[in-house]
């Protein structure tokens, strides 16, 4: 372990972002900053400084009891998902 992260932790900005992002489930769907920390195993610091970022951009929102949940930029580019099918063609 170098730097007091995990072995298994990604080195991008973007691979850690996405860390956070995939913390979040359906039997987890909100969770509090030291529940992402651990789940990731990023430093505190950096949790919060990514966590915040995608805030501001839209991919997490912060609740009222100082919580985080997937936010609505993430569900509007879910929406795009064309589930495999090309329109006028085949795949």
């Amino acid at each position: 372990m170098s730097g007091g992260r995990r072995a298994d932790t990604q080195r991008s900005v973007v691979g850690r972002a996405l860390a956070i992002l995939d913390s979040f489930t359906r039997e987890r769907p909100v969770l509090r900053l030291v529940e992402i920390t651990r789940s990731t195993g990023l430093p505190a610091t950096t949790v919060l400084r990514l966590v915040r970022d995608l805030c501001e951009w839209g991919a997490v929102e912060r609740t009222a009891d100082l919580r985080y949940r997937i936010g609505p930029r993430l569900g509007r580019l879910a929406e795009l998902r064309d589930d495999g099918r090309i329109v006028g063609g085949t795949r």
